[in-house]
């Protein structure tokens, strides 16, 4: 399954990799497997965050959830992954994007030393409370967990926070309101910065939640030919409007336009003609 996928991922990698001949497919399959593993990270992450925000009625990777399952399913003890994926497809219901299908997905067909890590992972998470964690958690733990020589090798960079607050302020926030564009958004961190700062501004000011939110929705876009950074910034922008006005009804789950497409060989009406995008959305 890995070797069917990977050729996909590899098309679609779009990043300069430090390296010539075979070790340009070894440091994409490497840079395949770390995006694996940060996307099941991030789903767990947005699992914690729904059960803390308490939109859930039964808490299964917190307090006492995970020996909950052990007790219940004596011949699937220890499958963390059985875990994940039952709880992900109960949450799925109402916030559906994140956990859809994608080329990722054949992680939860390896062998048992993910278990392990993934019930390390459950159970340290624990300690935690998500729900006033900031969106741009994700980011930070991925930048950790690949060191700056492992992300440089595999043409993996990021733009600091603080870089990234000034070339905002120095552009969008001082052309006034419209949409806002990013047609190559990696990660998405000028686009979650953007919203942060715009609901931050927001709550100062006491200005109607529901109309920000909806503005915020219709006026924010990014596109990305990498799969893995369209699905981390669709990630954490979806993080960054449930934090702020938690959804309990269908209707209210925020619309994130973060789309897997690329932007340079394709016309798009990217404001007017929506079914033009959508035949590519995050996957």
């Amino acid at each position: 399954m890995f070797e069917d996928i990977l050729p996909r991922f590899e098309d679609q990698y779009g990043r300069d990799v430090n390296a010539k001949g075979k070790q340009v497919e070894e440091r994409i399959r490497e840079s395949f497997v770390a995006d694996s593993v940060a996307v099941l990270v991030a789903r767990v992450l947005f699992l914690r965050l729904v059960e803390d925000l308490k939109l859930t009625k039964k808490r299964r990777l917190s307090n006492g959830g995970p020996q909950d399952w052990a007790a219940f399913v004596d011949h699937l003890t220890g499958d963390a992954k059985a875990l994940v994926q039952l709880v992900a497809e109960d949450i799925g219901r109402l916030y559906h994007e994140p956990f859809e299908r994608n080329l990722f997905d054949w992680i939860y067909e390896t062998n048992g030393a993910l278990d392990e890590a993934l019930q390390r992972l459950i159970l340290r998470f624990n300690a935690y409370d998500f729900s006033g964690l900031s969106e741009e958690i994700l980011g930070d733990i991925y930048q950790t967990f690949l060191p700056t020589a492992k992300r440089k090798r595999l043409g993996e960079f990021y733009t600091p926070a603080s870089i990234v607050d000034w070339l905002l302020a120095q552009t969008v926030f001082s052309h006034g309101e419209g949409k806002l564009l990013d047609p190559s958004c990696g990660s998405g961190s000028f686009l979650v910065r953007y919203i942060h700062r715009c609901l931050e501004d927001a709550k100062a000011r006491g200005l109607d939640t529901n109309t920000v939110l909806q503005e915020l929705q219709t006026s924010v876009w990014g596109f990305d030919l990498n799969p893995f950074a369209a699905f981390i910034s669709h990630f954490q922008l979806m993080w960054a409007l449930v934090r702020y006005k938690p959804s309990v009804q269908p209707g209210d789950v925020p619309k994130i336009h973060i789309y897997n497409i690329n932007s340079l060989l394709r016309e798009l009406d990217w404001w007017g003609n929506r079914e033009s995008i959508c035949l590519h959305p995050v996957r």
